[in-house]
């Protein structure tokens, strides 16, 4: 099996270990890797910035670092410095991030978050294309500021990536982004809509759907290793928690290609915010086999290229993953 069309995303590790994996994946062929945040843990530009320096040739970038939790200058300055460590190897990936963080724990303004999230998309879409940010917008996105100072501007636009899940994020992404980060724990039926959605954006803003890439974090379970169980209980967690992220299990799910009863079902469970009962059908049901890629490296292979058919052009595989089937 070939390194072609896949990526690598670390997240939730200490530091020297995403570090050790990203050189890794470099060795084993990946085109690039997605560094996760954690919150109040690890920091995605501090340590993309230490990849980029301790790597040659894959490319290196927040994926996904939070919209909301910092000033969108602040990310573009970021992402700036990054590129002038090593021009033509990083990007930057945004989402809205978790809300019992950024309103929660942080006590910064949320809503209405599709408004603000596109804010910041604009701004920091021009200021990583070396320009100024556009003036007006609330306060938390207003930069009244040229561009970029001459020692960080970059050369060259810097790719501009969005995580997102709903149909209007999606179509933002294809007005303005390079790329789409699909979250864990998602179906082919979902990609193929999603896909179709970026494209819609596209030309919607005259812009050629070709330009802007699907990727799609896999979950993925491959039986011919010792620690199969613990791969299916993190993964088990993992779509747990994907699918009660903000707003994104219900557009996951409606678009998920399931049976209507068990659609209906798990979203009846997500809304009443039943995590117990949430997980415990999607492990008995048809969901579990539609949104977890699960069995020998052939199988999970095939999978993989169905992924590839709906319209992903990267397939992102967390560490054991890509070292049970690239390694």
């Amino acid at each position: 099996m070939t390194a072609d069309g896949f990526a690598l995303g670390v997240g939730a590790l200490a530091p020297a270990v995403a570090l050790a994996r990203i050189q890794e994946a470099e060795r084993l062929g990946l085109e690039r890797a997605f560094v996760a945040e954690a919150p109040l843990g690890l920091d995605a530009p501090a340590l993309t910035a230490a990849a980029l320096r301790a790597t040659h040739r894959i490319m290196v970038g927040p994926g996904v670092t939070g919209a909301f939790d910092r000033h969108p200058v602040t990310l573009a300055r970021a992402a700036a410095t990054c590129e002038a460590l090593a021009p033509g190897r990083t990007f930057l990936t945004v989402g809205r991030g978790d809300r019992r963080l950024v309103d929660g724990a942080l006590g910064l303004p949320w809503s209405p978050a599709p408004e603000r999230f596109a804010a910041v998309c604009r701004t920091l879409r021009a200021l990583l294309d070396g320009a100024a940010p556009p003036g007006g917008g609330e306060p938390w996105v207003r930069a009244r500021t040229g561009p970029l100072s001459a020692a960080v501007r970059p050369a060259r636009p810097i790719p501009l990536w969005l995580a997102v899940s709903g149909p209007r994020g999606l179509r933002l992404a294809g007005a303005l982004a390079d790329g789409v980060l699909l979250n864990l724990g998602t179906s082919p039926a979902f990609v193929r809509w999603a896909a179709a959605e970026v494209a819609a954006g596209a030309r919607d803003a005259g812009r050629d759907p070709a330009r802007v890439d699907v990727a799609v974090w896999c979950l993925v379970v491959v039986h011919d290793r010792p620690d199969t169980a613990a791969v299916r209980a993190s993964a088990r967690r993992s779509l747990l928690g994907s699918l009660r992220t903000e707003g994104a299990g219900r557009t996951v799910l409606a678009h998920a290609g399931l049976p209507g009863p068990e659609r209906l079902a798990l979203l009846a469970r997500l809304e009443a915010d039943q995590p117990g009962e949430l997980a415990a059908a999607l492990e008995a049901g048809p969901a579990w086999e539609a949104l977890v890629i699960e069995g020998s490296r052939r199988q999970c292979r095939l999978r993989l290229d169905a992924y590839r058919e709906a319209g992903a052009r990267l397939c992102v595989l967390q560490p054991r993953a890509m070292r049970a089937l690239l390694g």
